[in-house]
């Protein structure tokens, strides 16, 4: 296939534009609406917050203005400030967030969950060379496979 050069696309498109305002009929759109588009909707995002970061804090903040994130899908969480927490950190999270999930009403709910820096990233199991992505098992919290949080892939 032949390419055009940079110069013939735009004369081409400029073409385009006269020919379409010559003629009227073609320079209308096809379809005409007198409704605006509606926002999207992020009823269904979560934003977990720690509230021991000041990172999280300010990202959180950002991104529930700029998404027009619901204030009850904010989900405020106190865990140490740490890339890695053990199991008993992992569990106080997770408690934490189905405890606020519960109570407001979202369990079904929510579909996307969404951390923040400042939000641990891994769990150290007990078990030698045993871990978890926390985010790999907050996508399991409160649904039919919750009873797999902490079963290390089995």
């Amino acid at each position: 296939m032949k390419h055009r050069a940079p110069s013939s696309m735009l004369l081409i498109g400029l073409l385009s534009a006269v020919f379409a305002a010559a003629h009227p009929v073609l320079a209308q759109p096809i379809i005409q609406s007198t409704e605006a588009s509606p926002p999207d909707s992020y009823a269904d995002v979560a934003v977990v917050i720690n509230g021991n970061s000041a990172a999280s804090r300010e990202i959180a903040a950002y991104f529930a203005a700029v998404r027009n994130i619901p204030s009850r899908n904010l989900l405020w969480i106190s865990v140490p400030e740490r890339e890695e927490i053990t199991d008993a950190e992992f569990a106080m999270l997770r408690s934490q967030l189905e405890g606020t999930l519960t109570l407001r009403g979202l369990t079904d709910r929510i579909n996307y969950i969404v951390t923040t820096k400042g939000v641990p990233l891994k769990i150290k199991r007990q078990e030698v060379n045993a871990s978890a992505s926390v985010e790999s098992e907050l996508a399991l919290i409160l649904g039919r496979y919750a009873g797999y949080i902490g079963m290390h892939g089995r």
